[in-house]
């Protein structure tokens, strides 16, 4: 995910909607990805609705995902000034 979070920083100035796209329908990447502040994925691989749902959870919190937050490990990278980096590969 190196760069995303540079792209979709000069992006968020104009009227544009960046759509991302990881590499496959993972966990990672899409909690990554939905870290980052990207509003639009393009998930490939979603071949029936089963895997479709099992996207949609990596981007929604319990009860109804399995998006996670991670407070302490969060604050610790904007008080070393890292801010979203260390999430997004940046």
């Amino acid at each position: 995910m190196p760069g995303v979070i540079n792209q979709l920083q000069a992006l968020s100035a104009l009227p544009a909607s960046p759509i991302v796209r990881p590499a496959w329908s993972d966990m990672v990447l899409v909690k990554r990805s939905v870290g980052c502040r990207a509003q639009t994925l393009l998930l490939p691989y979603v071949q029936n609705a089963e895997a479709a749902e099992q996207a949609v959870s990596y981007t929604r919190y319990p009860p109804h995902g399995v998006r996670g937050v991670s407070g302490s490990s969060r604050r610790r990278q904007l008080r070393l000034g890292h801010g979203l980096r260390g999430a997004c590969g940046g």
